[in-house]
């Protein structure tokens, strides 16, 4: 099991890398457009805070596969074995992902089928990345059959089934009980922000517990 904050804030994730249970950082595009244009210096500045993996997106546009994969070679090269690099479940960087598996561990990202979630395993992705707060939201808009704890539970069962390597990152989660429940439907990983990791640690019961073994400490030490 493995837990990472998805983040491209330096504050963030150095608060979260003190939570003392991370494995590393996800990241994706629309974070990182937060921090500016120089993306690539910026990832391995956070490379270099951490001391787990960085899920970094490929960060070029090209239609062209030779294109892309000269960059994820390239990215890979000089992540030193930390950089994990997330493609988009789309035909393109299936296409892209059956070229460098062999070379690279790729996160197939932003997936929503089980049919993608059966084609990254058959292709050896290290992991797929499985948006589940974002299916559930558009479950009935986009018609979408499967909410996301069932299908990770059903990924889960199929990766089993057929002793693949394929890891299941758990993405896309907004509350504690999210994160509860796609460990309970077989995520091996889950990724969130750091309000949502804070929120792992303390229960308002836990607290008032702890409240009553303070008072209890102090008052059998009085007149000590």
């Amino acid at each position: 099991m493995a837990i990472f904050v998805d983040s491209a804030d330096i504050n963030d994730i150095e608060k979260s890398m003190n939570l003392g249970f991370l494995s590393g950082v996800t990241t994706n595009p629309l974070l990182m457009a937060k921090q500016g244009p120089a993306w690539e210096n910026y990832a391995f500045q956070v490379l270099e805070k951490i001391s787990g993996s960085l899920y970094y997106q490929i960060d070029i546009v090209s239609e062209d596969l030779d294109v892309l994969k000269k960059r994820a070679l390239y990215l890979h090269k000089k992540g030193d074995g930390r950089l994990l690099l997330k493609l988009p479940a789309t035909s393109l960087y299936f296409k892209l992902l059956s070229q460098i598996v062999d070379e690279i561990p790729c996160c197939m990202t932003a997936v929503y089928s089980m049919a993608q979630c059966i084609l990254a395993a058959q292709l050896n992705a290290h992991s797929i990345a499985i948006y589940v707060n974002r299916m559930n939201h558009y479950k009935k808009k986009m018609r979408i059959e499967l909410d996301g704890c069932q299908l990770i539970e059903n990924a889960r069962r199929y990766i089993d089934k057929n002793k693949s390597s394929t890891r299941i990152l758990a993405a896309s989660l907004k509350t504690s009980n999210q994160v509860a429940s796609v460990f309970e439907s077989g995520t091996h990983d889950i990724t969130a922000g750091f309000d949502v990791l804070s929120s792992l640690l303390d229960n308002e019961l836990s607290l008032q517990a702890n409240a009553d073994f303070i008072n209890a400490i102090k008052s059998s030490q009085q007149g000590v």
